[in-house]
């Protein structure tokens, strides 16, 4: 499984190359014309531009990156590998560690934190922190939902469907690494809760942040598909997810592909 979270963030990385890299179309420029007095020699003045007519579109059409052909293939990458580390003469006097520093117990911090974050009998102001999603825009199962920001009226109880999956996500990957069972707690199945990100209703078949539906920029739609990878490596077999997984894989390799036939690669 590891092998394959790899596999998808090569394709996901894909996206990212192709945006950012896709030369822009060159327009060629025509020779400037000295106008005339005229009316008869210059008979374009006399017609309406087709774009601006109602039912009519301009003869130069926008394109998408994908559809814009590479004029050269793309350099390969080559890495220039590893360098030596350079001694320091006054560095190379300071210890590694410095005998009042206090490493932090990450691992206790990350199961104080599902116990804070996960708790719905909380009581307090912005207490608690989660809530419960049934508005079933995205998936069979009950959703749920972390506050991103504290106080945000957009999120909470009086907007269910108002959470982001690099939030939650990413708070049932840190609580399944350090061994809590996020698939049998209180009653919920919090893996399977995710499914509601899934994009399933439309063209886009990924992970997106938040349950419209629909993906926002690149970095939006990447993260929460690594996200969810990682969920499903600690979690594997949660009913519903393979089909997601493949999908992601799917529609990662189409990006792939395309970044091969019009970059080489």
């Amino acid at each position: 499984m590891k092998k394959n979270i790899i596999l998808i963030l090569s394709l996901f990385a894909a996206l990212g190359v192709l945006i950012y890299c896709a030369p822009a179309p060159i327009q060629e420029q025509e020779p400037e014309e000295t106008p005339s007095d005229n009316p008869s020699d210059n008979p374009d003045e006399n017609q309406e531009d087709p774009g601006t007519n109602p039912g009519t579109e301009p003869e130069d059409n926008p394109v998408a990156p994908w559809e814009i052909p590479a004029e050269e293939p793309l350099a390969p990458f080559v890495s220039p590998g590893p360098r030596e580390q350079e001694s320091i003469s006054r560095v190379d006097l300071m210890p590694d560690m410095p005998a009042t520093y206090k490493m932090l117990d990450w691992r206790q911090k990350a199961l104080d934190y599902d116990a804070y974050v996960f708790d719905w009998n909380a009581t307090g102001e912005y207490l608690p922190l989660i809530w419960l999603d049934q508005t079933g825009r995205n998936s069979p199962y009950d959703g749920f939902g972390l506050y991103t920001t504290l106080g945000d009226i957009r999120q909470g109880p009086q907007n269910p469907g108002g959470h982001e999956a690099i939030n939650t996500m990413a708070a049932v990957m840190g609580a399944g690494l350090v061994g809590i069972d996020k698939t049998s707690q209180d009653g919920y199945n919090y893996p399977q809760m995710l499914q509601n990100y899934y994009a399933g209703r439309n063209e886009w078949k990924i992970m997106v942040n938040g349950t419209s539906g629909f993906g926002q920029d690149w970095w939006y739609n990447m993260l929460p598909n690594l996200l969810y990878w990682g969920v499903c490596d600690i979690f594997p077999d949660v009913e519903g997810a393979d089909p997601i997984l493949r999908s992601i894989a799917e529609r990662g390799l189409q990006l792939q592909l395309v970044q091969v036939q019009h970059h080489g690669g």
